[in-house]
């Protein structure tokens, strides 16, 4: 993302260059115009490797399948206790999409404010220039997990795959790693071990630590300073629970980018160290 930073002066014409921002103010208001826009599409895309073109020595595909998760439904009606969850899903089945470089995968916050305007499958098919849509809802119990799922190719308006997982919680990652390949399998794309390997990467399956970094993400999304500290409460006990928990160490990292750039923090010279802490050991 870009900001420009310049100062507007009213006055006389060629009034001179305007003194530099300082440079930990510059990047202050870079962070707040991320977290504004939406800092959770930033993230993401980091996660799901939508950068990776720009990396070097890596050379994109000659072809790319273009394809969106849509936040999964939780039958029953909405309620946060739900829809956190769902979501969650969604979000990491999109991740483990975007680790194939024969995904271009939508970002999952751009999809989500498309629904939630009211926008069709075709409206999505057209303004996000997609070609398959996955699609799923959620059931939890204390004791059970039912996701429904399925790919569909919207230009020809085929169901290409579906399937239903009826399994405990702690199978929730070995259901996602199931999704992923098996959507790679429908589409017919030619897989190396390593990138199989790669999109299987998946936190331990600690189902606790999981799912406080679900609830973790969902309270980081709002610009609340009572909020995040709730967030950073949830992100703490999943790395006790887990230490390797990566998503955890992402979640404090962001918070930390956010203190800054909302003026939440006295130290944030301090907080931006520890934010970059966190992300390597992530």
């Amino acid at each position: 993302g870009y900001i420009c930073t310049a100062e507007v002066i009213e006055g006389p014409a060629d009034p001179g260059p305007p003194a530099a921002a300082p440079r930990r103010a510059r990047y202050a208001l870079g962070v707040a115009a991320i977290v504004a826009a939406g800092g959770v599409t930033a993230w993401i895309a980091l996660e799901t490797g939508a950068f990776r073109d720009a990396l070097p020595g890596l050379e994109a595909p000659a072809r790319r399948f273009p394809v969106a998760v849509l936040p999964f439904d939780a039958p029953g009606g909405p309620s946060p206790e739900a829809d956190y969850f769902s979501r969650g899903i969604s979000d990491d089945i999109a991740a483990a999409l975007g680790r194939f470089p024969e995904f271009a995968v939508a970002a999952p916050l751009a999809v989500a404010r498309q629904r939630t305007a009211g926008a069709s499958a075709e409206d999505l098919q057209r303004q996000l220039k997609l070609r398959y849509l996955v699609e799923g809802n959620v059931r939890r119990s204390p004791d059970r997990i039912r996701i429904a799922v399925r790919l569909t190719d919207l230009p020809q308006g085929v169901l290409l795959w579906s399937q239903t997982y009826d399994a405990a919680p702690s199978e929730i990652f070995k259901i996602e790693d199931d999704i992923a390949a098996r959507i790679a399998g429908a589409l017919s794309v030619k897989v190396s071990s390593l990138e199989r390997q790669r999109a299987a990467g998946r936190p331990t399956a600690r189902i606790e630590a999981y799912d406080l970094v679900l609830r973790g993400r969902e309270l980081l999304t709002r610009l609340d300073r009572r909020t995040h500290s709730e967030a950073r409460s949830m992100f703490e006990r999943a790395i006790e629970l887990d230490p390797r928990q990566a998503g955890a160490m992402v979640g404090l990292g962001r918070l930390d980018l956010s203190a800054v750039a909302l003026g939440w923090t006295g130290d944030p010279d301090a907080a931006l160290k520890r934010a970059g802490d966190l992300a390597r050991a992530a």
